[in-house]
């Protein structure tokens, strides 16, 4: 399963638990008298956390089963074909560029070993970084409603998950992309013999830098964190 279907299903979790949390009656005890919705997204985080690492290790070991089909992003060129002139409602435009290269996700039965190594890494990476980032916000959720909000450990797993959101979130695009390209080569490359005198032209590597980016975001975050601990700790005594 794709881990982005995983993480939808998370996010699904986290609404209903928000729903039922609404509609439940209320308890009495001091820990009921407590903001409700920062626990109920802490446990539905904890529920995601089980999710995740179940498809990530369903998903490692479809990889490298050979006789499994396994579905991934392929980069693919396609040549689009307009309408012809006098057929269409408005024949005044017409196409100057019309191949298209994109990452498609498509079903391979049969991929190659290398593929398949490079395909389960790449689930394998971005699997552990949702699970951080999910314990990440967890924690986050339960220290938001205790007595001392900031901690240093607070702060800590800000930085992890920083580190572990800007270099697992770029690898792991990198060890996808590249079973992506080994997919094209094996499904669409061409013989020796009918390449002729020809070039082959593999398919370049492709990922989002946005993961470095949130990964430094959150790493200037837990500076804050720290700085919010230690106004806390200096003003401890003022109350």
């Amino acid at each position: 399963m794709d881990l982005s279907v995983l993480l939808l299903i998370v996010a699904v979790l986290v609404g209903v638990a928000v729903v039922v949390g609404v509609l439940s009656p209320r308890r009495e005890s001091v820990e009921a008298r407590r903001p409700l919705l920062p626990r109920l997204v802490a446990a539905a985080c904890l529920v995601g956390v089980a999710v995740v690492a179940l498809g990530t290790v369903i998903g490692v070991a479809q990889s490298l089963i050979p006789t499994s089909w396994v579905t991934l992003e392929i980069p693919v060129t396609l040549r689009v074909e307009q309408t012809p002139a006098d057929l269409r409602a408005d024949p005044a435009g017409s196409l100057t560029d019309a191949v298209v290269s994109a990452p498609t996700a498509l079903t391979v039965d049969g991929l190659g070993a290398a593929a398949r190594i490079w395909l389960a890494a790449g689930t394998l990476i971005e699997g552990a970084v949702a699970v951080t980032l999910l314990l990440v916000v967890a924690r986050f959720a339960r220290q938001s409603i205790s007595d001392t909000p900031f901690t240093p450990r607070l702060s800590r797993l800000l930085v992890i998950a920083g580190i572990t959101l800007a270099i697992g979130g770029i690898t792991g695009q990198i060890a996808s992309s590249i079973a992506g390209t080994l997919a094209h080569e094996q499904l669409f490359a061409l013989s020796p013999e009918a390449l002729g005198d020809g070039i082959a032209v593999p398919p370049s590597l492709t990922f989002d830098l946005w993961p470095l980016g949130v990964g430094l975001a959150l790493v200037v975050v837990a500076g804050l964190v720290r700085s919010g601990e230690r106004l806390q700790r200096e003003t401890a005594g003022l109350v």
